[in-house]
């Protein structure tokens, strides 16, 4: 394994490279939200992992993207839900094909947290603030989302 310690301004992406069973893997890794952070280069060896693991494994990643996009676009599914089969099938090929983007959650999760501690015309106040002169329709579309994560 290689560690590089990054810039402070640095852009950085993850970057894999495979080659036979073998996959190079580089990656951002900090040990706090305040600390340093670092590039790691290393070698994920996949030498006689069978097919089904292999799946179960990369089935993991996509779990975890359903459940981003739920929370995203599925609160009304929250407020009602019993038992709900909508047959949907996520598609790994439509999800790799398309760009995507690089949330913050945990900042996120912590920022909705505090919003929701405070009263509906401190959120209007705090949402105009942080994101500059919005419309009231706008505020309200904004307010409904952290409400409803």
């Amino acid at each position: 394994m290689s560690i590089r310690k990054t810039l402070k301004d640095e852009v950085f992406s993850p970057a894999y490279k495979a080659d036979g069973d073998k996959v190079t893997a580089t990656f951002g890794c900090k040990f706090n939200m305040e600390g340093d952070r670092y590039a790691l280069t290393s070698v994920i060896d996949f030498t006689d992992v069978t097919d089904a693991e292999l799946l179960e494994m990369a089935a993991t990643q996509a779990v975890a993207e359903i459940q981003r996009l739920w929370r995203l676009q599925y609160a009304s599914d929250r407020a009602t839900a019993t038992t709900k089969n909508t047959n949907a099938v996520f598609s790994v090929r439509n999800w790799l094909d398309s760009p995507r983007k690089r949330t913050a959650a945990p900042a996120l999760q912590k920022a909705n947290k505090l919003l929701k501690e405070l009263k509906p015309e401190e959120q209007s106040e705090v949402v105009s603030t942080a994101i500059g002169q919005m419309s009231a329709e706008q505020k309200a579309a904004m307010l409904a989302l952290l409400n409803a994560a």
